[in-house]
């Protein structure tokens, strides 16, 4: 009888893991932002912020938290298009993220941008790469997207104990209209 209390017991133990680890596994959906006709796959769903810069592009932001790990966007619907030249895109995003890693991420550490990065749904569109930390040590991965209408930076923070295959769903969950 003791040995099969004990059992039950360590079956119940093992299923309880399985349940809680079960609910700490993101569940990624596909969001709208507004009405960029844009679309970003994420965790829980986004509150965007709106707002515009002085060369009128309109700017959308959003961060969640999932199990104690950021996940944020920001896009930048261009006021001007630009042309159809890739590396004036890559440019205009690479000084991009440069401002950010400044003014938003305060990264102390930050490796070179990986170019080269391609997305399946939109093959025209070039994408960077960047890992950074930041001044209480939070590992961020960051990765960008643009073509000729936005520029979409997306991020993870906190990805020391995160799963290798959230972080890439998110950044590579970017859809341009």
């Amino acid at each position: 009888m003791i040995m099969k209390n004990r059992f039950y017991l360590a079956l119940l133990a093992i299923l309880m893991s399985f349940s809680m680890n079960a609910q700490e596994t993101p569940q990624f959906k596909k969001y709208a932002i507004k009405e960029t006709g844009a679309h970003a796959y994420f965790p829980s769903e986004p509150e965007w912020a709106i707002s515009v810069s002085e060369d009128g592009s309109s700017i959308y932001t959003s961060e969640v938290i999932h199990d104690n790990h950021n996940y944020g966007m920001i896009l930048v619907k261009l006021a001007q298009e630009l042309g159809s030249d890739s590396t004036e895109w890559m440019s205009m995003m690479s000084a991009y993220i440069e401002y950010l890693n400044i003014s938003l991420f305060d990264f102390n550490d930050v490796t070179p941008l990986g170019l080269g990065h391609t997305l399946d749904s939109h093959p025209n569109a070039v994408g960077v790469i960047e890992y950074g930390t930041d001044k209480s040590n939070s590992e961020f991965k960051v990765k960008g997207w643009a073509d000729n209408q936005f520029i979409a930076i997306m991020y993870v923070g906190n990805i020391k104990d995160m799963n290798m295959n959230y972080q890439e769903l998110f950044l590579n969950g970017f859809r341009f209209p």
